[in-house]
């Protein structure tokens, strides 16, 4: 199952994204269009604790959280 939401970063910018649910962790994708859908606020506070997951996602990287 998928979904599209979207993480602010540090600087509250929005970055989109596509999720895809898996058995034990959720991808995360960058996406360029589309309407904001789902906050995915948990993800957001792990994502600005690690800078670099967050640069590796939007040089275009797939990350697993």
């Amino acid at each position: 199952m998928q979904t599209i939401g979207f993480i602010k970063d540090k600087d509250n910018r929005k970055i989109l994204v596509l999720a895809q649910q898996a058995k034990f962790c959720r991808y995360f994708k960058i996406r360029k269009s589309g309407r904001n859908g789902v906050h995915f606020a948990d993800e957001e506070l792990f994502l600005k604790s690690n800078p670099s997951e967050l640069d590796n996602l939007k040089k275009g990287i797939t990350l697993a959280l």
